[in-house]
């Protein structure tokens, strides 16, 4: 068995009996940019497929879509513009190309291609990465290693019965649509954290009217002249909606609430909230 090289790759893709059909390459096969690379082939995108999307629905088995921005955690199923007609003494292997495997896509199951095979290829692919990939029709997609073995094979992939099946809706519903899962999770941490600074601000809301309510009482009883300067914070506090400055007015109003009970207990030590005065008897 043996890898085969350029040269023994172009004339199975533009000779007789081509093991590579579908391609719409027409320039120097030899060049930087030709499908045929020193010693693989590159097959490029055809029908995008999207999980949960149903059968008629763009995306799915009856409508695949030629492009789509896959986002990270998304996954697609695939196939490829050109079509593989080995012979049954060629088989291959496919893996995703460098420059697509360092943005992260994951390609679940290119795999091995067995001898006598006719039909695309198809696979799934993940986004791994952290920014969107963009899938495009004609893009490259699968690099193809071809490996002529040492004789054909007693009975190869096609005399076995075998035939390529289009992708079916069943095959895309298997799959989920996000498969990190990222669109549910972040729905709850979102609802989480709505529901946690509802309480937050419901509680502190709570606090700072037994606050400001004892504070007013306080003031109305023992200290009218502070009272305008009071409603005066208060009226202000109430246009603020950001929940550390409601915090730090409360802190304020705490602080002022211990000095008016400090000016009180002085005046009036015997109220119920004042501390008892320190016993003054002389001991014998």
């Amino acid at each position: 068995m043996k890898l085969l090289k350029d040269d023994e790759l172009v004339p199975l893709v533009i000779g007789a009996n081509p093991i590579l059909t579908d391609h719409q390459y027409a320039g120097d096969w030899y060049a930087k940019l030709s499908p045929v690379q020193p010693c693989s082939i590159d097959l490029t995108i055809g029908a995008i497929y999207l999980p949960g999307a149903k059968s008629d629905e763009t995306g799915g088995a009856q409508a695949p879509v030629e492009s789509r921005n896959l986002r990270p955690g998304q996954t697609a199923i695939m196939t490829t513009k050109e079509t593989l007609h080995l012979r049954s003494n060629l088989a291959a292997i496919g893996f995703p190309p460098s420059h697509v495997s360092f943005q992260g896509l994951l390609m679940t199951n290119p795999g091995h291609v067995d001898p006598g095979y006719v039909g695309p290829m198809h696979f799934t692919v993940i986004n791994m990465g952290s920014q969107e990939y963009p899938l495009r029709r004609n893009a490259p997609i699968v690099t193809l290693l071809v490996f002529e073995l040492s004789d054909n094979s007693h009975r190869d992939w096609r005399a076995r019965g075998n035939e390529a099946a289009p992708i079916r809706q069943e095959s895309i519903d298997a799959l989920s649509r996000d498969f990190l899962d990222v669109t549910r999770r972040a729905t709850e941490i979102t609802e989480k954290g709505v529901k946690d600074a509802t309480f937050r601000t419901t509680w502190i809301g709570g606090a700072f009217t037994a606050v400001v309510a004892l504070v007013g009482f306080a003031s109305a009883s023992f200290m009218p002249a502070w009272r305008y300067d009071l409603e005066k914070q208060m009226a202000g506090i109430k246009e603020w909606s950001n929940v550390v400055k409601t915090e730090a007015r409360v802190a304020s109003l705490e602080s002022d609430l211990a000095a008016i009970k400090a000016v009180t207990c002085k005046q009036s030590p015997r109220l119920s909230y004042c501390p008892p005065a320190p016993s003054t008897a002389i001991k014998p």
